[in-house]
């Protein structure tokens, strides 16, 4: 079956949440990518869906990484520390130093009960490849027969390659690593970001981030601007038809659903990827995930609510930041939920940047905002 990731189309079906339903459905598991960023070794493993399957009895799953091009000293500390944290996880690099081609699988094969499953594409482990660019997949389920089939080629195809099949600490993968990580440094360092003053040099670039371009967003990119509701301490609770407009999520066929958020803090500081899942309890009819709140806070005793906004990055992938009363922009914003209002119901109003600018345009969150630019 054919599947196509692409944020402009109706249809499109995200590379991520297909591996993950898979994955709940697996005994075991071996993948391979050509290109591997922390980012994405964060969306496949620190996922929900992920520990579940690796907590069973019989599950292991194999990764194998190219490291010809982007994959670097990042993402190898990141699988090192994931290698360590989960017995039945190994992960090795493929590298060929002596071969000028490009190391460029990009697949998974997952036992299930029923055989097992084939997961072929074009989508390495990236943010990017897993949610944000145009990709295209296939998935093949297959019998035990085909699946003994499939896990022979590989096993044939490793032992052939064993010379090239190396070991997170190998001191020649660590230097490639190193190499890799000052290139994308390099580049980063020669770009500038447009203001509306012309072009300035943005000094506040995370140069060691991998996929700082995966988080940009454009005008006219969506925004969902929220009161947080007083119940649950760091449960974001949202009406029905914001889970169907603005999360795209089928109220009709409701099951709990993966997002990804980044939380951007009041400084600009932006924290590591969180893997969310919205949830739905009967009792309250109340649609939630968790999001993170400031250290030692709570529901302020003001009785003013909080303000959430996020930013549409991909589906189901945002930039998000929580205003508190005290923090800088509360106000602006508050002002405009207050307005927008429906008796005591906490206000949830979906809008695009553009707009969210002209409210709040000193708002932190909108950094990402400008497009970044090679110089020549």
């Amino acid at each position: 079956m054919l599947f196509i990731q692409d944020p402009d189309y109706t249809r499109s079906v995200l590379l991520h949440d297909a591996i993950l339903d898979i994955i709940d459905k697996a005994i075991y598991g071996i993948g391979t990518y050509a290109f591997v960023t922390n980012e994405g070794l964060q969306l496949l493993i620190e996922s929900e869906n992920f520990e579940k399957f690796i907590s069973k009895d019989e599950s292991k799953f194999i990764l194998l990484m190219g490291i010809d091009e982007v994959t670097n000293t990042r993402t190898l500390v990141k699988a090192r520390a994931l290698a360590e944290k989960y017995d039945k996880l190994t992960i090795k690099v493929f590298f060929d130093k002596n071969s000028s081609n490009t190391y460029h699988s990009k697949y998974n094969f997952f036992k299930t009960e029923q055989g097992g499953a084939l997961v072929i594409g074009s989508g390495n482990l990236t943010l990017k490849g897993l949610r944000k660019n145009r990709e295209a997949f296939t998935i093949t389920e297959v019998n035990d027969i085909d699946f003994s089939k499939i896990e022979l080629e590989w096993e044939v195809w490793l032992r052939e390659n064993d010379e090239f099949i190396k070991d997170l600490d190998d001191e020649e993968v660590i230097m490639k690593a190193d190499e890799n990580a000052k290139r994308r440094q390099s580049k980063i360092q020669k770009r500038k970001k447009k203001s509306d003053n012309g072009v300035k040099i943005d000094e506040k670039i995370n140069k060691s981030e991998d996929e700082i371009d995966a988080w940009e967003f454009e005008t006219d990119s969506r925004v969902l601007v929220a009161e947080f509701p007083k119940n649950r301490w760091g449960q974001a609770g949202f009406h029905k038809e914001t889970i169907s407009d603005f999360y795209k999520v089928n109220i009709e066929l409701f099951r709990e659903t993966l997002v990804i958020l980044r939380n951007v803090l009041a400084d600009g500081t932006v924290n590591e990827i969180e893997n969310r899942i919205i949830k739905y309890k009967k009792a309250s009819k109340n649609y939630y995930f968790e999001i993170t709140t400031p250290e030692n806070s709570s529901y302020p005793e003001s009785g003013q609510r909080p303000v959430v906004v996020f930013i549409e990055i991909a589906l189901r992938t945002y930039l998000y930041m929580l205003l508190m009363p005290e923090d800088e922009n509360y106000n602006e914003l508050s002002e405009y939920m207050i307005s927008n209002r429906a008796g005591e119901k906490c206000a949830q109003e979906i809008i695009n940047v553009e707009t969210l600018k002209s409210i709040s345009p000193k708002l932190r969150l909108l950094e990402y905002l400008d497009k970044f630019v090679d110089l020549e």
